[in-house]
């Protein structure tokens, strides 16, 4: 009969214990640390790939439990330890429009992003996204970039999607645009009219 650990026991054996003494305990491990997306994050940064390994499905499992942590886990763990995990990671993190819109905005690693357009639903905000041509993609980063720079994220964040549903990015993007040209930003540049 396997005893229930807690999250901190379960930490303090995983970073302790030798391999054989850790997959004796592997199961027990699992079920302290598959309640904790941060420790599964964690783990998947420190751990030895043996280790990681013999808990890689709850280790992914945990963290897709919150998308930044997915997010997060995509971005920082090696390569290796994402090529055959990344389906749960990249459907959890395209579940968050300011996760999936840093992805499309800013990762430059050619495998990470070649999972992510893989993996993305189609039917999610983030795979609206990656059905913008070139210039509606460039156009969309370009009002992402006066945002940031102005402190408008939030506003940003809450709209790109809709805009995209409703096929406005133009309209908008154009709006917000001269608005910033014309350094008139208030209140309603982020909404859609």
């Amino acid at each position: 009969m396997s005893e229930t650990l807690t999250l901190e026991i379960a930490l303090k054996l995983a970073s302790n214990l030798q391999y054989t003494s850790f997959h004796r305990k592997k199961d027990e491990i699992a079920g302290a640390m598959i309640t904790s997306p941060k420790a599964c994050y964690d783990a998947g940064v420190a751990w030895s790939d043996k280790k990681f390994r013999l808990l890689r499905d709850t280790l992914v499992e945990g963290v897709s439990k919150d998308p930044t942590f997915a997010y997060a886990a995509l971005e920082l763990w090696r390569e290796s330890r994402i090529v055959y995990t990344a389906r749960p990671l990249v459907e959890s993190l395209s579940r968050n429009t300011e996760c999936s819109f840093e992805v499309f905005y800013s990762w430059t690693n050619e495998i990470k992003l070649m999972l992510f357009k893989k993996y993305t639903p189609r039917s999610s905000d983030a795979g609206l996204l990656l059905q913008l041509n070139k210039e509606d993609a460039d156009l969309i980063k370009r009002v992402y970039t006066l945002a940031e720079d102005n402190g408008a994220n939030k506003e940003f964040h809450t709209h790109w999607p809709t805009v995209l549903k409703e096929d406005n990015l133009h309209r908008w993007a154009e709006t917000i645009i001269e608005h910033f040209q014309k350094d008139t930003i208030g209140g309603d540049t982020y909404r859609i009219a």
